[in-house]
């Protein structure tokens, strides 16, 4: 079966990319949906997942090897510090119980970079493959944010 690793063969970022999510989503025998950024693949516990360094309501923050994904709040939660902690908390919480039921078994991760100033530019213009990630529980709990550690270099295509 072929693979895709997000390094070369001497170990540099490679970051293979899809300008699309739809793209991806075709490799991995997924039906995308539109505004949306996770696709669970068919027949197992795999996810897809397609962050963006920055959104409306998310950040997330690639830094080799970890993601650290971040709830920033809609219009009337910016403000709020207290209420943004709450919910990244539960979100943390949430993604905890998803893995450990089996409900996810890991992220297999296409980041697309869309910071304004340095931005990793294999990424910058599609969505770049980083790995198979799980959420860090400890890490995640301390934080009081999601934090994924990358588990995987490589992914085989089904």
């Amino acid at each position: 079966m072929p693979k895709i690793n997000w390094k070369n063969e001497i170990g540099n970022p490679v970051y293979p990319s899809c300008k699309t999510i739809r793209d991806w989503c075709r490799m991995f025998g997924v039906k995308p949906r539109s505004r949306c950024g996770w696709f669970q693949v068919p027949k197992t516990n795999q996810w897809l997942w397609f962050p963006s360094s920055k959104t409306e309501n998310w950040s997330n923050l690639y830094s080799n090897p970890t993601i650290v994904e971040e709830y920033t709040g809609n219009e009337q939660e910016k403000g709020d510090g207290a209420l943004l902690a709450r919910k990244n908390l539960e979100k943390v919480e949430e993604e905890i119980r998803k893995e450990k039921n089996g409900e996810v078994g890991c992220r297999i991760v296409f980041f697309r970079d869309n910071r304004k100033f340095g931005a990793i530019a294999p990424l910058k213009h599609g969505f770049g493959f980083l790995g198979v990630f799980r959420i860090d529980a400890e890490e995640s709990r301390n934080a009081g944010k999601c934090v994924y550690k990358r588990v995987f270099d490589e992914v085989e295509l089904p």
